[in-house]
C-alpha cells in the first residue's frame, strides 16, 4: 500500500537583512543593558518573533527580555550577573540573525559618559511650569545617580525610576533665571553635564 507522506512548508523569511546594533560590547555587571534588533526590512510592523538568550562564561543560560516597538524593531534587555565573556545567541522566527551569537564582556565598574540626559525641561520652560526630562543610564553600570539644579531659587524635583535603565525626572521652577541642571552618576558628571535651562516669566494669554 502506498504511504502518504506529510509536507511542512517554512515561510522563507531574509532572515540576512535582519541585524543587530550594539552601543557597546563590554557590559558592566549587574547594570541593565540593551541592545536593539532591526528587522524592518522583512518585518515593518512587528509581526515577527524575535528571541535571545545569553550564556554566561560558567555556560548558563539565560532568556532576555524583548520588546516589541511595533515597526520593525525590538529591544533586547539583559542584567549580567557574571564577570567574563558572555556570548548571545538572536533568532528570528527561530533562525539565527547574521553574526549571531554575539560576543560581549563583562566587567565590573562604571562608565557616566554612557549616560544620557534629554527632555524639554533640559532646553528651556517657564515659570510656574513642571519643568520635564529623562535621565538614561543603559549600559552605563551600576552606579548612583546624583542630582541638583541650581537656580535664582531652590526648585522642588521629583524622580521616578523606570526600572529600564531611564527615570523621569520633574522640577517647578517659580522664579525666571538661568538654572544649572547638574547630574551625576557614580559621582561622575555625565555628558552634556551641567546643563544650562533658562527659565522665562509664564504670561497665560486668556488673561
Amino acid at each position: 500500500p502506498r504511504t502518504p507522506f506529510r509536507t511542512y512548508v517554512v515561510p522563507y523569511v531574509a532572515v540576512w537583512t535582519i541585524s543587530a546594533y550594539f552601543s557597546h560590547s563590554d557590559v558592566f555587571l549587574d547594570s541593565f543593558c540593551e541592545f536593539v534588533v532591526n528587522a524592518t526590512a522583512v518585518d515593518p510592523y512587528g509581526n515577527g518573533d524575535v528571541k535571545a538568550i545569553i550564556s554566561s562564561p560558567t555556560g548558563k543560560k539565560t532568556a532576555c527580555k524583548v520588546k516589541n516597538n511595533s515597526n520593525g524593531k525590538y529591544d533586547v534587555s539583559y542584567v549580567p550577573k557574571d564577570l567574563g565573556p558572555h556570548s548571545i545567541e538572536v533568532t528570528y522566527k527561530g533562525v539565527p540573525i547574521p553574526g549571531s551569537p554575539f560576543p560581549v564582556n563583562c566587567s565590573s565598574g562604571i562608565d557616566a559618559s554612557r549616560c544620557r540626559a534629554y527632555g524639554p525641561g533640559l532646553q528651556g520652560g517657564f515659570t510656574n511650569q513642571p519643568a520635564k526630562f529623562t535621565v538614561e543610564t543603559k549600559n552605563a553600570g551600576q552606579g548612583g545617580l546624583g542630582l541638583f539644579i541650581e537656580g535664582p531659587i531652590e526648585a522642588k524635583t521629583t524622580c521616578k525610576d523606570n526600572k529600564d535603565g531611564t527615570c523621569n525626572v520633574e522640577y517647578l521652577p517659580t522664579k525666571s533665571g538661568d538654572y544649572h541642571v547638574v547630574i551625576k552618576f557614580g559621582d561622575q558628571p555625565i555628558t552634556g553635564s551641567p546643563f544650562k535651562v533658562t527659565i522665562s516669566d509664564f504670561c497665560d494669554p486668556a488673561a
